[in-house]
């Protein structure tokens, strides 16, 4: 059921709330800030398989510019299989942690996040990958590792990913970007959950340049069941929402 249109604005108008101003008035000094703004969270999966991720391809070969130019959003299938270097290189290089000498570890990203709250977590449909047992799988971004999820459909996850994205004949594999939502609102209140779809952006398109510059199709996609995929990854739908998904065909 599509919401009606004053219903849209008005939610728009209720995450404008003047309360997540009182952010600002701490100021930028992160010294300053509570702990609950400063600690980092990553989602966890204690005890259960991890897959190491290769070192990623270099990307000094193509510039900027190139990228920018060669991105489209294709759709056709790609009959081979994606490598797992490939998939490291553009997990690692567009949602991946960004060593940084003036920062402590783990505090930076190569995307943009409000305030380094983080609350993205990166989860990926992996039905055609070399060397990775077609599956579900969970990035963990400080391990730079898939961990093999317990997912309620895992008997069956690659026929409803194809099913799901049946327009591009099968895909390689599908990049599903969740948000913990609580980690934004701690700070920012309802407004957070602006940020958290801004935030999704930024990341795919990090995802879609990665992927041009190394010549891997891929098109971000907003047309997902968004129940499917939370069973699919057994998320709880009062914390972890899917909003963004990106298909390589």
């Amino acid at each position: 059921m599509n919401m009606p249109r004053d219903e849209v604005i008005a939610f728009h108008q209720y995450t404008s709330s003047p309360t997540w101003m009182s952010a600002l008035e701490t100021g930028f000094d992160a010294s300053q800030w509570p702990l609950s703004w400063r600690a980092i969270s990553t989602k966890q999966f204690p005890g259960y398989r991890q897959v190491p991720l290769p070192e990623p391809l270099g990307l000094d070969d193509v510039s900027l510019a190139e990228s920018l130019d060669r991105r489209r959003s294709e759709r056709a299938r790609t009959d081979d299989p994606l490598s797992l270097r490939e998939l490291a290189t553009l997990l690692i290089r567009s949602t991946g942690i960004r060593p940084q000498s003036d920062k402590p570890p783990g505090v930076s990203r190569y995307y943009p996040s409000a305030g380094a709250r983080f609350p993205l977590e990166v989860y990926v449909l992996a039905p055609r990958v070399q060397s990775l047992d077609a599956g579900v799988y969970h990035f963990s971004v400080t391990h730079n590792a898939l961990v093999a999820i317990p997912s309620p459909d895992r008997g069956q996850a690659n026929e409803i990913t194809t099913a799901l994205y049946a327009w591009s004949g099968g895909p390689r594999a599908v990049f599903v970007f969740t948000a913990a939502i609580d980690r934004n609102m701690v700070k920012y209140g309802a407004r957070g959950y602006r940020y958290a779809l801004i935030e999704a952006g930024h990341a795919s398109q990090n995802l879609a340049l990665v992927a041009s510059a190394l010549g891997v199709a891929c098109c971000p996609f907003g047309g997902f069941s968004e129940s499917r995929l939370s069973r699919m990854l057994d998320l709880k739908a009062d914390q972890e929402l899917p909003v963004q998904t990106v298909v390589l065909p």
